[in-house]
């Protein structure tokens, strides 16, 4: 399989950004979301604290990609990265929530959407989030550009998870369809009756 192999990210990646699209990826990891971001023809922001990671997107050489060095929450100011060392999975698992992960804790830049935004002048028109439990954090700190613009959102949750992310889904409910990105099922009737044991990745469409 090549590193473009398709998985339900990309492929909604592919099916819902389209040329001219001001697109966010945060959590951008080692670039493979931002390359597809950029191939359908966005301009792509690309958030990554960690600095291998920010260093092997730039080695991409991706025109149109921005590297942002910072971590998104939903404050302002510096917070502790808790980094994923397990062999195989690439620093993926890293996360300011303190996770059973195997590695060293750094302290990194934190910035919101709304103030990433406001700081730019920007538009954007696709977020995709993959924050490792954290990405209720992400959308509270970005529901000013949110309810403005209303882009696409993605995001992962663990079935479990889905309590922590009942509240920032009931404030989004008014604004977007939800979909399952495994299969496009109705999300809220998937997780709400907890069929979802995993994660899944939620795709937001704007009603």
């Amino acid at each position: 399989m090549t590193e473009l192999a398709r998985n339900p990210v990309v492929d909604a990646i592919r099916r819902l950004v389209t040329p001219g699209m001001v697109a966010f990826d945060i959590g951008a990891n080692r670039g493979l979301t931002a390359q597809t971001m950029v191939e359908c023809g966005a301009t792509v922001y690309a958030f990554e604290p960690i600095e291998g990671c920010a260093a092997e997107i730039a080695a991409r050489a991706l025109a149109g990609v921005t590297i942002v060095r910072s971590a998104v929450s939903d404050v302002e100011g510096t917070a502790d990265l808790h980094i994923d060392l397990r062999d195989g999975l690439g620093m993926e698992a890293s996360s300011l929530r303190e996770l059973p992960v195997h590695g060293p804790t750094i302290t990194v830049p934190v910035t919101t959407v709304d103030a990433f935004v406001s700081r730019h002048g920007l538009t954007p028109h696709f977020i995709k989030m993959d924050v490792e439990g954290v990405e209720e954090r992400v959308i509270t700190g970005g529901m000013q550009t949110i309810r403005r613009n209303r882009p696409v959102l993605i995001f992962e949750v663990w079935g479990y998870n889905w309590p922590r992310f009942e509240a920032v889904i009931a404030e989004l409910s008014s604004l977007y369809r939800f979909e399952c990105a495994s299969d496009g099922a109705d999300a809220l009737t998937r997780y709400a009756a907890g069929v979802v044991t995993e994660s899944d990745d939620l795709i937001c469409i704007p009603l």
